[in-house]
């Protein structure tokens, strides 16, 4: 697991193909990226429409910033004209942990390695049983606040 500092990204080459294999090579989930179409400024809007399409259907954790002088594309990634409009926490320096925040951090990166190598097939089922539980108690939390509230009601009626 990678502290959540920001990554920048240099696009080197303006082809879709080398743009998704690229893309393909990062790792998401483990913290923000920068992603910079500095050097192609006559085809950002092109590039902004390939990213927005690699980037539709995935879930990612931490957000995706494009580094661009067309700030005013709808899209569902976040443009910035500068790399100061990134977040302030995401910007932090790398520093050296000490020995208890060391032992901490590589437990974490343990766990992390060990949920990445579960068989998701096996455990769907688990995680859809436990989540449909959720939705049950949920469902009937909310109805009981629902039957509370008129009860107060009607009580402050009387």
């Amino acid at each position: 697991m990678v502290p959540p500092i920001v990554k920048t990204i240099e696009l080197l080459s303006d082809k879709q193909l080398n743009i998704v294999q690229l893309l393909n090579d990062q790792s998401f989930n483990e913290r923000p990226h920068l992603i910079s179409l500095q050097k192609f400024p006559e085809k950002q809007v092109e590039l902004i429409q390939i990213l927005d399409d690699y980037f539709i259907d995935k879930s990612i954790i931490y957000p995706i910033y494009i580094l661009t002088s067309v700030v005013d594309y709808p899209t569902q990634l976040s443009l910035v004209e500068d790399v100061s409009e990134v977040p302030k926490y995401y910007k932090q320096k790398n520093k050296q942990l000490n020995i208890k925040e060391n032992l901490v951090f590589n437990k974490i990166k343990l766990k992390q390695n060990q949920l990445k190598n579960i068989n998701q097939n096996e455990i769907r089922p688990i995680v859809d049983r436990y989540a449909y539980d959720h939705k049950i108690v949920f469902e009937h939390e909310c109805f009981n606040n629902f039957m509370l509230e008129i009860i107060k009601g009607i009580r402050k009626k009387k």
